[in-house]
């Protein structure tokens, strides 16, 4: 029986032992690995071979944290079989909670409590804390690393055989987890900041390049203190005016006014930009900025190597403590914005002349015409063209355009010309009246008696030929209207007056025809009875007669020629009427 007994003993010790080097086969794993996921299978496996060892039914690790550590987390966690596990609900334990381990802790000495019950009165917080959980009995050890305290390791209901033996084991334990897991976590520390640093390198560099992009088009930058009156070259291009000045070596620090001057005195056209240094002044500039963002400023130079004379600095505040005395300037020649600009501007005086000339036409046009619709034949569109004094434009006025030629047939035609004029006026057949008509128009009365001509005129074919666009204008006719009235009636008397001659003139021919007849007939009688003397003398008489009537008439004539002329001149003379009546009586009578 003995023997047996002491063959277990043995069996025992030799598992325990196997136990112990196992543990120190892992610290040795713990303390060469550099993997942090490796590391943790590895703390993982003591803590269970602790477990086994100790016959504990949980073995922890609790680490402080917080940037004034002043609370632990349970990091990690072994269970036996059938304890449940703690580890979730035990993530930020205040020290407070557990203020005479914390104490112990720090003194660096251990937690052994083989009985609970017997801790009551002396840790009262540790008590309500183990109780709640089902601990009996405890051991904790705390984790020190370069004599700091990290954390601990603990053992609820473990088995307390050993427990010198144990104590130092875990001690062992928790310097070896304390060393290597700081010396991992400097390392990632490290890495971390390496890590950091690279990328702070990336994005200098970036910015650098980023720089020189934005920077690409400026032939120098500079940051500027305003308020220390310093510069620094950030940017220099070569050959480049302020080389002249300062050389060719950037990051160098100079002063802002003396450049300042010394540009001005050496390239700035003076006659053209006198206050070049006063806009430029810090003072200037400071109480600028305090409004605007950015400040942009135009001069004129001599022309520099690259024959480059008209430039353009941008000013720009530096977003920094010193915001209001550190800025951002950059240079950079304009020649091909100015050429643009004058182009553009030479290209707009051009269309100003041409709007000026446009409006000059209208304005012509408008003496002729006081009303100028736009028509869209297809769109059905109209836009009034109206006028003051001086300018001709778009009035704003528009519309349906064959409402408005029905609105205006309405308005102002006389009902007598309505119909006629609404043909005119409607716009679903202009195009088939304009096809081979370039202009059409119609007059008409207006309603207050004045007379209108209205008229389309082609503006736009589409490229079939059709009419896309018309211009409708009205003028006012009334006295051209009455003119032709005028003439109509001169034109009516002149027919009337040369009627009236030419009935003058057949008679007058039949009155002269009629004495001529007597003359030619008594000349006749005459050479029938040449030896007849009374005969003879009695036709001559009777030709004398005749002869100063046929004269008498003549004399008529030609003072009625006299009258139109305006050449007759009228001698009053007193006359006897009853005398005249009688020979002029006496005298048809012979004649007849």
């Amino acid at each position: 029986m003995s023997r047996s007994i002491s063959h277990q003993l043995f069996d025992n010790m030799e598992k325990r032992l196997n136990q112990v080097e196992a543990i120190l086969r892992q610290l040795s794993v713990i303390d060469k690995e550099k993997d942090k996921e490796i590391l943790q299978e590895a703390i993982q496996a003591t803590l269970k071979i602790i477990g086994e060892y100790t016959e504990a039914e949980r073995v922890f690790v609790f680490d402080r944290i917080g940037e004034t550590k002043t609370e632990y987390t349970n990091s990690y966690e072994w269970c036996a079989e059938g304890v449940e596990p703690q580890m979730e609900y035990l993530q930020h334990v205040p020290s407070i909670m557990m203020p005479y381990w914390n104490e112990t802790f720090e003194k660096g000495d251990s937690i052994v409590i083989q009985d609970l019950e017997e801790i009551a009165d002396q840790m009262p917080s540790e008590y309500n804390m183990l109780k709640i959980q089902d601990v009996h009995s405890e051991i904790a050890v705390p984790i020190f690393y370069k004599d700091r305290l990290t954390g601990f390791i603990g053992l609820d209901n473990p088995s307390m055989k050993d427990q010198k033996l144990l104590l130092r084991l875990l001690n062992l334990v928790g310097n070896h987890m304390g060393s290597n897991r700081e010396n991992i976590r400097m390392m990632n520390l490290l890495k971390k900041k390496q890590r950091i640093l690279e990328n702070s390198l990336q994005i200098q560099e970036r910015e650098r390049n980023i720089l020189n992009v934005l920077c690409y088009e400026y032939t120098s930058v500079y940051m500027v203190d305003l308020q220390a009156d310093w510069a620094e070259i950030i940017k220099l291009r070569e050959k480049s005016n302020v080389t002249e000045l300062v050389g060719r070596e950037e990051k160098k620090i100079i002063c802002y006014s003396r450049l300042l001057k010394d540009y001005y005195d050496r390239f700035v056209i003076k006659e053209e930009y006198p206050h070049f240094l006063e806009m430029l002044s810090a003072e200037n500039l400071m109480e600028e900025l305090k409004r605007k963002e950015r400040i942009s400023y135009r001069y004129h130079t001599f022309p520099n190597a690259y024959g480059k004379e008209f430039f353009e600095v941008q000013i720009t505040r530096v977003q920094t403590e010193k915001e209001e005395r550190m800025i951002i300037m950059g240079f950079r020649h304009i020649d091909d914005i100015i050429l643009e600009e004058r182009i553009q501007q030479q290209a707009l005086k051009k269309a100003l002349d041409e709007a000026r000339l446009n409006n000059e036409i209208i304005s012509a046009i408008s003496k002729i015409y006081f009303a100028i619709y736009r028509i869209d034949l297809k769109k059905d569109f109209y836009e009034d063209v109206s006028s003051d004094s001086e300018v001709h434009s778009l009035s704003g006025t528009c519309g349906k355009a064959s409402d408005r030629m029905t609105e205006l047939c309405r308005k102002f035609v006389a009902p007598e010309y309505s119909d006629r004029v609404m043909e005119f006026f409607d716009l679903s057949t202009l195009q088939e009246r304009m096809k081979e008509e370039e202009t059409i128009a119609i007059e008409y009365l207006a309603q207050d008696d004045n007379w209108h001509l209205a008229r389309f005129i082609v503006k736009k074919r589409d490229e079939y030929g059709e009419v896309e666009n018309v211009l409708y204008v009205t003028s006012l006719i009334s006295d051209q209207k009455r003119r032709e009235q005028y003439w109509i009636m001169i034109a009516d008397a002149a027919n009337k007056a040369n009627e009236a001659k030419s009935e003058f003139l057949s008679r007058m021919s039949h009155d002269i025809r009629t004495p001529l007849n007597v003359i030619t007939g008594l000349v006749g009688v005459a050479k029938a009875h040449p030896g007849e003397k009374e005969k003879i003398e009695e036709c001559l008489d009777k030709i004398s007669v005749t002869g100063k009537n046929l004269q008498n008439l003549v004399n008529d004539v030609l003072d009625l020629k006299q009258i139109e002329s305006g050449k007759l001149e009228i001698h009053p003379k007193r006359c006897s009427l009853q005398i005249c009546l009688k020979v002029s009586r006496k005298c048809w009578i012979q004649v007849y």
